[in-house]
């Protein structure tokens, strides 16, 4: 079998249990790859950099970071890859995401922009403190445009599953060239621009490594899981994933309440 060379991981549903915290066992594991195998991790996730901050402290170990699903990439320091999303292309997406009633949020590394407090933006400022800021967005994008600046996703949140459902439909049907859509969880829909996916991250930590997809062991649960899992060589996915993520999945471990990434760790890393 190929050895292992890079742990990639996603966060929700995956790393973090159902009390959105790691499990001991989990940390363990990783460190252990980490210092006694030199086997990088690579926190690959749906989420802006600010939301990953705390759980690289918590790790205790260097890790690298892919935010907005494989927009971003850092390792040690080093902007590895930097993939804005276009004004134009948000100014089209944020009427459709409106128009069904489901709520539109822009991030760039630092900060999530709402149009108004509420029930979103308090639930941002609980995930993570002080990253929320309410702002007409249609205005935001104009001064954006001028400035020259882009920022890196929009989501599209909403309480009701098939409503954003709705909405996802809406925005393909409209066929906004710039941007894909597809759902991290049941209650958010991620945009982001065209050929952007957590696989890209695999492909780019290989070519930076100089290894290749057959080294690379990662985790994941849910959809924007799928292409990272297929295209890795050892895709392992949680028990609790859904089970487009188990069909392509090379081994189907415990779940993210239960110590499964330290379990997979321990059966491929170490062999025990």
């Amino acid at each position: 079998m190929n050895e292992i060379k890079l742990i990639c991981t996603d966060i929700d549903g995956t790393l973090l249990n159902d009390k959105k915290q790691m499990n001991d066992l989990d940390k363990k594991m990783l460190k252990r790859a980490y210092e006694e195998k030199g086997i990088p991790l690579i926190l690959t996730s749906g989420r802006f950099k600010a939301g990953l901050t705390e759980i690289q402290k918590e790790l205790d170990f260097p890790t690298g970071v892919s935010c907005f699903n494989g927009s971003y990439v850092e390792l040690d320091g080093k902007v590895i890859k930097d993939i804005r999303i276009d004004i134009n292309d948000l100014e089209k997406v944020i009427p459709i995401i409106e128009s069904n009633g489901s709520y539109p949020i822009i991030y760039d590394l630092k900060y999530a922009y709402m149009e108004s407090t509420g029930y979103w933006f308090d639930a941002q400022q609980i995930f993570a403190k002080d990253s929320g800021i309410a702002t007409p967005l249609m205005p935001l994008l104009k001064k954006w445009e001028a400035e020259g600046y882009e920022p890196f996703k929009i989501l599209a949140k909403d309480k009701d599953s098939k409503n954003l459902l709705r909405t996802k439909s809406l925005i393909d049907a409209a066929k906004i060239e710039g941007l894909n859509a597809f759902l991290s969880s049941p209650n958010i829909l991620e945009i982001c621009p065209t050929g952007i996916s957590k696989a890209s991250t695999v492909d780019i930590m290989c070519d930076e490594m100089k290894i290749s997809r057959a080294n690379v062991m990662s985790f994941g649960d849910y959809n924007n899981d799928i292409e990272l899992i297929a295209e890795s060589g050892y895709g392992i996915a949680m028990d609790n994933a859904i089970d487009e993520v188990k069909d392509v999945a090379f081994y189907v471990t415990d779940s993210n309440n239960n110590n499964g990434i330290a379990r997979a760790i321990n059966k491929f890393i170490f062999n025990d």
